[in-house]
């Protein structure tokens, strides 16, 4: 994220360390954490795309949120959960047993 924000701010040349202590605030970070994300998710839909299909990772950046990694962990054992929900770690997915998960 600081390689990020250190690129953006240099292209503002003298002014850079004041641009850089601008974009250095909670806010900021989100809205650059976002782009970045953004760009990854182009760069492997594209590698998706055109056959190359490398590994997905977790970078140091932006390691996969919870609800990223237990989705990850279910597509991979092969469950699934009803459109529209969303299984966590605390909130298991439905079994179809439970008349009250209607």
């Amino acid at each position: 994220m600081d390689v990020e924000i250190d690129r953006i701010a240099a292209d503002f040349g003298e002014q850079s360390a004041m641009y850089r202590s601008l974009l250095d605030t909670p806010r900021n970070r989100e809205d650059i954490a976002n782009t970045l994300q953004q760009q990854r998710v182009m760069r492997r839909v594209i590698d998706i795309v055109t056959g190359k299909n490398p590994p997905i990772e977790a970078t140091e950046e932006a390691p996969a949120s919870p609800e990223v990694s237990n989705l990850i962990s279910l597509a991979a054992s092969g469950e699934s959960t009803p459109l529209g929900e969303t299984a966590t770690a605390e909130t298991p997915p439905p079994t179809g047993n439970d008349p009250s998960e209607d």
